[in-house]
């Protein structure tokens, strides 16, 4: 399928109504396999048509949308490809790609279950994200990692940049503070999920307003919490915990 447009004007256009298909893009074995393209655009297979290794859709732009799909309850742009790239596109000063979705998801990228050769997304350069990310469970192969936040003083018109706190181990940090009672012990109380998701725990106490150089760990952590002792009574304790997590089997 090819199809070239000048003066602003389409190069495809493809319109359905109902539940049918505007545009089909297919890579296939052979020529004798375009044939099945006469088939009503609901009824086409890739699998009927012999996939082959080619690109599904293409879009280049030198200053447009390469690839654009818009759609009000189903999939703006739907490709699939077997070894090769479903839906590619470039542009020289604007989206490759751009997916909008007012109720679904405007862009999806999917692997095989359990497969550690595939990646559903696969980005080089800056990514920008607005709102917020959902993450279940990620690798971070590049050097720095830094998060793009809105400046407290000047959100309009200025970005703080923040670095990630790495570790060798899946680590989680925890703290807050505690005033200690007359006997200068005090309990804390973490959350109820906290030892399902954590396991080798590590501790740091620091006395404000003097010191206190019998202030310790009196009980581990145990049915989510751990007591402080070794201080004066009012004395305000900050406290940090760290965990490595625990995730379950796959």
């Amino acid at each position: 399928m090819y199809g070239h447009g000048r003066f602003s004007q389409f190069g495809v256009l493809g319109t359905a109504f109902g539940q049918s298909i505007g545009v089909v893009g297919a890579s296939v074995i052979n020529t004798n396999d375009l044939m099945n393209l006469n088939v009503p655009p609901a009824n086409v297979s890739l699998d009927s048509l012999g996939a082959g290794s080619g690109i599904g859709v293409f879009g280049k732009s030198g200053s447009g949308i390469g690839v654009h799909g818009d759609s009000d309850s189903n999939t703006g742009v739907d490709s699939r490809s077997n070894s090769n790239i479903g839906v590619y596109g470039e542009s020289e000063t604007k989206e490759g790609v751009y997916g909008f979705t007012q109720s679904g998801v405007g862009v999806r990228g999917g692997t095989a279950f359990g497969s550690d050769t595939c990646r559903a997304a696969s980005f080089r350069g800056p990514v920008d994200l607005g709102g917020h990310v959902d993450v279940f469970g990620f690798t971070v192969v590049t050097g720095n990692t830094q998060f793009k936040i809105d400046h407290p003083l000047d959100p309009e018109n200025k970005y703080l940049l923040h670095n990630c706190v790495e570790s060798a181990e899946m680590k989680n940090v925890y703290d807050g503070t505690v005033r200690l009672d007359e006997d200068g012990a005090a309990w804390v109380y973490l959350p109820e999920w906290f030892e399902v998701l954590n396991q080798d725990f590590r501790y740091q106490l620091t006395a404000v307003g003097g010191a206190a150089p019998d202030l310790h760990i009196a009980d581990e952590i145990s049915e989510n919490g751990f007591r402080v002792a070794g201080g004066r009574e009012e004395m305000k304790v900050c406290w940090q915990v760290t965990g490595c997590r625990k995730d379950p089997e796959p």
